[in-house]
């Protein structure tokens, strides 16, 4: 459904392909080809284009597009061949996938404070339809949820995945 009004994104239509995950489990660069949709390609109108924080980021003060920029090609030339308009939705994986200097930064926790201060059990019962949410206070040995605190947040930012 298309919104009347100036700005809004127009609604999705037709399929999206998520693109292959496997590269989470193993580690691996995600690969990215459009043409693999060539035989449905009317029926797709974006494919998710995956990218790690660490293919764009390597090291410290970089930024490299590349595959970003290889990708749009790629779907240019799909567009071109089959005489489709494929977008480009964009997914960057963070977590493990970080950069290993990113992984290597160690240093105490940090503590948050003002309106970022929380506890996990107010971010808890902001989900209350959430199984994980229902049983976290359970796990960490709390009977039920706690209320919303005023107290700084200590985090702690170590290396590792």
């Amino acid at each position: 459904m298309s919104l009347p009004f100036d700005g809004f994104k127009a609604a999705q239509t037709g399929l999206v392909d998520m693109g292959n995950i496997s590269f989470y489990d193993t580690g691996a660069t995600p690969a990215f080809n459009p043409f693999e949709l060539a035989q449905y390609a009317t029926s797709f109108s974006e494919i998710v284009l995956n990218v790690t924080w660490a293919q764009l980021q390597a090291s410290q003060g970089s930024l490299d597009t590349s595959f970003i920029d290889s990708a749009i090609q790629q779907v240019n030339q799909f567009n071109s061949t089959y005489h489709t308009d494929l977008g480009i939705k964009l997914r960057v994986w963070g977590g493990f996938t970080a950069p290993t200097w990113v992984k290597e930064i160690n240093g105490a926790p940090i503590t948050v404070t003002g309106q970022w201060a929380t506890t996990f059990s107010s971010v808890a019962r902001m989900m209350p339809s959430s199984e994980a949410g229902k049983r976290a206070p359970q796990r960490l040995g709390h009977s039920s949820i706690a209320p919303t605190t005023t107290r700084p947040m200590t985090m702690a930012c170590q290396s590792g995945a």
